[in-house]
């Protein structure tokens, strides 16, 4: 599972970034709400949908060796199973930024004169 691919395009919609943890910081780990889970995880699978159709996937009864899967399809329509699957891959997203050295930050409101 890839769900650090376009991760900055994903959290700037959610007005959130990734900033660099500095050496020895005790920054509490970065959790997202649930709405923000849902919203993740349904923007990664039309990701994963869109890479799949581009590399010739189709839909229909899964086969991997040749590029067929049954979850071509709408998030409405997956099966609950496999929404939970990316729900659970988007609740990891801050432990394994964290593992590499970042974190999770809101971006700063602009400000106006």
């Amino acid at each position: 599972m890839i769900y650090l691919d376009h991760l900055g395009e994903k959290l700037a919609a959610l007005r959130l970034t990734i900033r660099r943890t500095l050496a020895g910081s005790q920054t509490p780990r970065f959790a997202f709400t649930e709405a923000r889970v849902e919203c993740l995880a349904e923007t990664e699978h039309a990701r994963w949908n869109v890479e799949r159709l581009l590399d010739g996937w189709t839909f229909s009864e899964s086969d991997k060796a040749n590029k067929v899967s049954s979850y071509l399809i709408s998030w409405a329509e997956l099966p609950e199973n496999i929404r939970e699957c990316d729900r659970l891959g988007v609740r990891d997203i801050p432990g394994r930024l964290d593992r590499l050295g970042y974190k999770i930050v809101a971006l700063a409101e602009s400000k106006t004169t």
